[in-house]
C-alpha cells in the first residue's frame, strides 16, 4: 500500500538483536521478507542493524557509518564515494569494495542492505562478497536513487538517498512506525490517516566531507515525542545529526526542540519540496538549497506507553487511586504513578482506544464524566491542531462534546465533558511517549538475569545510602530487590528503588565507562542514571537496559553471578547475563 502510494511504512529500531545479514544461500528468504514485512521491520535491518549495531551502535555512529564505514574507509574513502557508488555505481566492476570497507563489518553490511533497499527499484539487487569471499545478496524496494546501480551518483542523487536514510534514524530500540512524503519518486507524496502527526524533514548529504545530516521539526513534534527519532539524546549522536535552523521552546512537550521546518522550508502538499542551507560547505556555495526533503508522519507505538496532559495547566490524566476497576479519572501533575499512564492503540482509521496501563480499562465517557472501565469499542478520534503544534482535542467516537479542566489547576481534579469548547485552552491535550508498554513505572519489579533466575538485582542490605552496591543476590522478595523503572525523559526509564523514590541505580562517579560497577545514587536527571528498556520479543517479559549516557554499554550480572557480585557496565552482547526478566511482585 504504501509503495503504491509513493511513501512508505517502515517500523525502526524494534528491540531485539538479530544473527548476521544472511548470506547467499539465505538470501531468498531475506527478498520474500524484506522492506514490509518480517526483513526490515522484524528481523532485518531493525534489530542489529539500525538500532543496535548496525545505524546506532556498530553501524552508524562506532565502526560503521563514522569511523570505519562512511567517513572513514567505507562510504567516503573506499565505499560509496570514491570507488563505489559516485564513480562506477555499486554493481560496476569499480564499485563497492570487497575487501575494504562496509563489506568487511557486519554493521558495514547492514548498511549496504539498508543502501540498496532504498535505492534500487524493487525486483533489482547487489551481491557483492565479504573479505572471505562470503557472497550476501541486498534486495532494492523503494528505487529513490535508481542510479546507484551502475551509473555515477552525483550531488543530486546523494541528497535524495541522504534524506531517506536520515528519515529512518532510530538511536533507541523501540518500534516507530513511519509514513514517507517527498518530492522524489520511490517516496512521493500522499497522506495516511494512521499517521496523524508531523514529526519532522530530513535532508543533507551524507557523502560529503564532514557533511553531518540535517533535521527541522514538525508541527506534530511534541505530540509523539519518541526516544531515538529526531535527534532526541542517546550518546554522541551530534556527529551525524544537526539542527541548521537553531533550537526553540516547545509549549506542548516543555522543552527545547528544532525550529519548526515551516520557517525555512517550501511547502509542498504534505510536506516541503526544498529547506534553505543557511551554512553551505563545500562543495556547495552561496544560495544553496537542498531539494530532496524527506517528511516524516508518525502514529503511535503499541509498544510505547504515553502520558495524556492538559494545555492549561499540564497536569496529565490518571485514574483515581491508581483503581483497577471502573473508576473515575482525574488530573494530577505526571509522576509514573500508578493510574497515569496510557496505551495508544488504532482500532480503525483515525481512532484509537485509550488503555490504562495500570488496570487495562478503556478510557471512557459516562454521561459527563471522563471513566475508565472495560474496553467495549469505546474509540477516539485523534486529529492534531495545525496552527498549535502537539495540541489535540480529546473527545469519544461520535460525542461532540470535549475533554476539559474548566481551569482548575488542583490535583485531583476530576475530569468531565463540555460541548462547545473545542477551541479552549482546557480542552487541548498532549499525548507523549514515556516509555515501553511491557512495563507500568507506577509498579516495582523485580529484575532476574536471565543467566541465573535464582538471583535478582540487588541493593546490598536495602541501604539507601548514597555509594551502596548494586549487586546479584538469592531471590528473596525483600524491598531491596524491589526497583521502579520511572520515567526519566524521551522515553528513557530511571532504576529507583521502591522504598525511596528519589535513588536512583547508576554508575560509580557518575562515569559511564567500561566495567564501572553500579551503586544507589541521588536521583539527578542524568543520562547515566537513565536507562533504554527495550524487550527483546514484543511480550517477552525479557528486557536489556542500555544506559543513555553511553549506548554500547548495558547493565551487566559478571559471570555466575554469585551473591554479592556488583552489577557493572560492559559492552552490549545480548547475552544472558544482560537479559533481564520483569517480575512484578
Amino acid at each position: 500500500m504504501g509503495l503504491s502510494l509513493g511513501a512508505i511504512v517502515g517500523i525502526v529500531g524494534c528491540s531485539d538483536q538479530m544473527d548476521e545479514l544472511t548470506p547467499d544461500e539465505e538470501a531468498a528468504k531475506q527478498s520474500e521478507n524484506g522492506f514490509n514485512f518480517n526483513g526490515f521491520a522484524f528481523n532485518g535491518f531493525s534489530f542489529n542493524g539500525f538500532s543496535f549495531n548496525g545505524f546506532s551502535y556498530n553501524g552508524f555512529n562506532y565502526n560503521g557509518m563514522s569511523f570505519n564505514g562512511m567517513n572513514y574507509n567505507g562510504m567516503a574513502y573506499n565505499g560509496m564515494s570514491y570507488n563505489g557508488m559516485s564513480f562506477n555505481g555499486l554493481a560496476t566492476s569499480g564499485g563497492l569494495s570487497s575487501t575494504q570497507g562496509l563489506m568487511t563489518t557486519e554493521g558495514g553490511r547492514q548498511f549496504v542492505n539498508y543502501v540498496v533497499k532504498i535505492a534500487y527499484p524493487q525486483g533489482h539487487s547487489l551481491t557483492k562478497t565479504d573479505q572471505y569471499g562470503t557472497p550476501y545478496t541486498f534486495q532494492g524496494s523503494l528505487g529513490v536513487a535508481p542510479e546507484v546501480e551502475t551509473g555515477t551518483c552525483d550531488l543530486q542523487c546523494q541528497e535524495k538517498l541522504s534524506g531517506a536514510l536520515l528519515a529512518h534514524v532510530n538511536n533507541s530500540g523501540m518500534h516507530v512506525g513511519l509514513w514517507l512524503v517527498g518530492p522524489d519518486s520511490g517516496i512521493g507524496w500522499g497522506s495516511n490517516p494512521d499517521f496523524p502527526y508531523q514529526e519532522g524533514t530530513y535532508f543533507g548529504n551524507l557523502f560529503a566531507s564532514n557533511m553531518p545530516g540535517n533535521y527541522c521539526a514538525g508541527y506534530g513534534l511534541a505530540a509523539g515525542d519518541a526516544k531515538g527519532r529526531l535527534g532526541n539524546p542517546f550518546g554522541n549522536n551530534s556527529v551525524i545529526m544537526n539542527s541548521p535552523y537553531g533550537w526553540q521552546y516547545d509549549a506542548a512537550s516543555n522543552q527545547n526542540v528544532p525550529s519548526y521546518c515551516a520557517g525555512f522550508c517550501t511547502a509542498q502538499n504534505e510536506g516541503f519540496s526544498s529547506c534553505s542551507d543557511p551554512s553551505p560547505q563545500s562543495p556547495y556555495t552561496s544560495g544553496h538549497a537542498w531539494t530532496h526533503p524527506v517528511t516524516v508522519y508518525r502514529g503511535f507505538e503499541p509498544t510505547m506507553l504515553y502520558r495524556i496532559c492538559n494545555k492549561t495547566n499540564g497536569k496529565c490524566l490518571g485514574v483515581v487511586g491508581g483503581a483497577t476497576g471502573d473508576a473515575n479519572v482525574e488530573q494530577r501533575t505526571y509522576a509514573g504513578d500508578p493510574g497515569q499512564t496510557w496505551q495508544v492503540t488504532r482500532v480503525g482509521t483515525g481512532l484509537y482506544k485509550i488503555i490504562n496501563k495500570t488496570s487495562g480499562k478503556s478510557l471512557d465517557i459516562s454521561g459527563t464524566q471522563v471513566v475508565q472501565r472495560t474496553y467495549n469499542g469505546q474509540a477516539f478520534p485523534i486529529s492534531y491542531f495545525s496552527d498549535q503544534p502537539g495540541f489535540l482535542n480529546m473527545k469519544k467516537s461520535g460525542d461532540a462534546n470535549v475533554m476539559w479542566t474548566n481551569w482548575n489547576n488542583n490535583e485531583g481534579a476530576l475530569i468531565t465533558t463540555v460541548a462547545n469548547q473545542s477551541t479552549s485552552d482546557c480542552a487541548k491535550w498532549t499525548i507523549t511517549g514515556v516509555g515501553t508498554s511491557a512495563i507500568d513505572p507506577g509498579k516495582a519489579y523485580r529484575l532476574v538475569p536471565q543467566q541465573n533466575t535464582n538471583k535478582s538485582i540487588d541493593v546490598a542490605y536495602g541501604s539507601q545510602n548514597n555509594g551502596t552496591q548494586v549487586q546479584a543476590y538469592d531471590n528473596n522478595g525483600a524491598d531491596a530487590q524491589r526497583l521502579m523503572l520511572r520515567d526519566a525523559g524521551k522515553g528513557n526509564s530511571k532504576l529507583t528503588m521502591k522504598a525511596n523514590k528519589n535513588k536512583c541505580v547508576g554508575p560509580k562517579y557518575h562515569a559511564a565507562t567500561l566495567a564501572n560497577k553500579l551503586e544507589i545514587q541521588d536521583c539527578n536527571g542524568g543520562n547515566d542514571q537513565a536507562w533504554i528498556t527495550g524487550e527483546t520479543a514484543a511480550g517477552s517479559g525479557t528486557f536489556m537496559l542500555k544506559n543513555v549516557a553511553a549506548p554500547g554499554l548495558c547493565l551487566d550480572m559478571p559471570s555466575g553471578g554469585q551473591n554479592g557480585t556488583p552489577m557493572q557496565l560492559y559492552t552490549c552482547t545480548g547475552a544472558s547475563n544482560q537479559l533481564f526478566g520483569a517480575r512484578d511482585y
